[in-house]
Protein backbone atom coordinates (compact mmCIF):
# COMPACT_ATOMS: atom_id res chain seq x y z
CA UNK A 1 0.00 0.00 0.00
CA UNK A 2 1.05 3.51 -1.07
CA UNK A 3 -0.02 6.19 1.99
CA UNK A 4 0.14 9.65 0.19
CA UNK A 5 0.27 12.65 3.12
CA UNK A 6 -0.75 15.68 1.00
CA UNK A 7 -2.97 18.81 0.96
CA UNK A 8 -2.69 19.51 -2.63
CA UNK A 9 -5.64 17.90 -3.73
CA UNK A 10 -4.63 18.28 -7.52
CA UNK A 11 -1.26 16.86 -7.18
CA UNK A 12 -2.30 13.66 -5.00
CA UNK A 13 -5.31 13.11 -7.01
CA UNK A 14 -3.09 12.99 -9.87
CA UNK A 15 -0.98 10.54 -8.81
CA UNK A 16 -3.17 8.72 -6.91
CA UNK A 17 -4.87 7.67 -10.62
CA UNK A 18 -1.03 6.82 -11.91
CA UNK A 19 -0.67 4.82 -9.05
CA UNK A 20 -4.68 3.22 -9.20
CA UNK A 21 -4.18 2.79 -13.40
CA UNK A 22 -1.12 0.54 -12.73
CA UNK A 23 -3.30 -1.64 -9.65
CA UNK A 24 -1.15 -0.40 -6.89
CA UNK A 25 -3.24 0.47 -3.66
CA UNK A 26 -3.02 4.14 -2.65
CA UNK A 27 -4.52 5.86 1.00
CA UNK A 28 -4.43 9.64 0.87
CA UNK A 29 -4.05 11.38 4.11
CA UNK A 30 -4.60 15.23 4.73
CA UNK A 31 -4.63 15.96 7.81
CA UNK A 32 -3.09 14.55 11.05
CA UNK A 33 -6.20 12.81 12.73
CA UNK A 34 -6.51 11.21 8.92
CA UNK A 35 -2.63 10.17 9.33
CA UNK A 36 -2.79 8.67 12.55
CA UNK A 37 -5.95 6.37 12.00
CA UNK A 38 -4.49 5.26 8.92
CA UNK A 39 -1.25 4.02 10.33
CA UNK A 40 -2.64 2.56 13.36
CA UNK A 41 -4.35 0.09 10.95
CA UNK A 42 -1.84 -0.60 8.33
CA UNK A 43 1.86 -0.39 8.10
CA UNK A 44 2.56 1.74 4.19
CA UNK A 45 5.08 -0.10 2.03
CA UNK A 46 5.67 3.60 0.89
CA UNK A 47 4.96 6.60 2.12
CA UNK A 48 4.77 9.71 0.04
CA UNK A 49 5.09 13.09 2.21
CA UNK A 50 4.73 16.77 0.80
CA UNK A 51 7.57 18.44 3.09
CA UNK A 52 5.82 21.82 2.85
CA UNK A 53 2.59 20.50 5.15
CA UNK A 54 2.39 22.95 7.81
CA UNK A 55 0.52 20.54 10.23
CA UNK A 56 3.72 17.78 9.98
CA UNK A 57 7.55 18.16 10.70
CA UNK A 58 8.31 15.62 7.73
CA UNK A 59 11.90 15.71 8.63
CA UNK A 60 11.00 14.54 12.20
CA UNK A 61 8.36 12.09 11.27
CA UNK A 62 10.44 9.96 8.66
CA UNK A 63 13.38 9.66 11.30
CA UNK A 64 10.91 8.86 14.06
CA UNK A 65 9.28 6.46 11.78
CA UNK A 66 12.81 4.92 11.16
CA UNK A 67 13.19 3.75 14.74
CA UNK A 68 9.75 2.27 14.80
CA UNK A 69 10.22 -1.44 13.95
CA UNK A 70 6.59 -1.55 12.12
CA UNK A 71 8.09 1.09 9.93
CA UNK A 72 11.58 -0.30 9.47
CA UNK A 73 11.14 -1.45 5.49
CA UNK A 74 8.93 1.43 5.35
CA UNK A 75 10.48 3.69 2.36
CA UNK A 76 10.19 7.26 2.02
CA UNK A 77 9.94 9.16 -0.46
CA UNK A 78 9.65 13.50 -0.04
CA UNK A 79 8.01 15.79 -2.38
CA UNK A 80 9.95 18.67 -1.73
CA UNK A 81 8.99 22.52 -2.72
CA UNK A 82 11.09 24.63 -5.46
CA UNK A 83 13.43 26.23 -2.12
CA UNK A 84 15.82 24.11 -0.09
CA UNK A 85 13.79 23.47 3.10
CA UNK A 86 15.01 19.60 2.40
CA UNK A 87 18.61 20.90 2.51
CA UNK A 88 17.72 21.17 6.52
CA UNK A 89 16.43 17.21 6.70
CA UNK A 90 19.57 14.99 7.06
CA UNK A 91 18.08 12.12 6.71
CA UNK A 92 19.44 9.13 4.62
CA UNK A 93 18.03 6.80 2.20
CA UNK A 94 14.89 8.99 1.40
CA UNK A 95 14.02 9.27 -1.97
CA UNK A 96 13.21 13.00 -2.82
CA UNK A 97 11.49 13.75 -5.83
CA UNK A 98 10.82 16.96 -7.59
CA UNK A 99 7.85 17.89 -8.90
CA UNK A 100 6.46 17.52 -11.52
CA UNK A 101 7.91 14.45 -12.52
CA UNK A 102 7.20 12.22 -15.39
CA UNK A 103 4.74 9.53 -15.13
CA UNK A 104 7.29 7.26 -16.35
CA UNK A 105 9.52 8.10 -13.63
CA UNK A 106 7.35 8.38 -11.01
CA UNK A 107 6.25 4.63 -11.47
CA UNK A 108 9.49 3.83 -11.77
CA UNK A 109 10.74 5.09 -8.70
CA UNK A 110 7.55 3.64 -7.01
CA UNK A 111 7.90 0.14 -7.89
CA UNK A 112 11.54 -0.01 -7.58
CA UNK A 113 10.16 0.44 -3.84
CA UNK A 114 7.33 -1.61 -3.96
CA UNK A 115 9.49 -4.58 -5.34
CA UNK A 116 12.48 -3.63 -2.10
CA UNK A 117 9.48 -3.70 0.15
CA UNK A 118 8.12 -7.26 -1.16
Amino acid sequence: MVLMVDEDKTRSTLLKCILQGEHIEVKTVSSGIDLANTLSEEKPDIAILDISIKWLNVCEFVSMSRKMQKYKDTSFIILPPESNQFNNCPIEGVEIMRYPVRVYEFLSIVKKHLKDAS
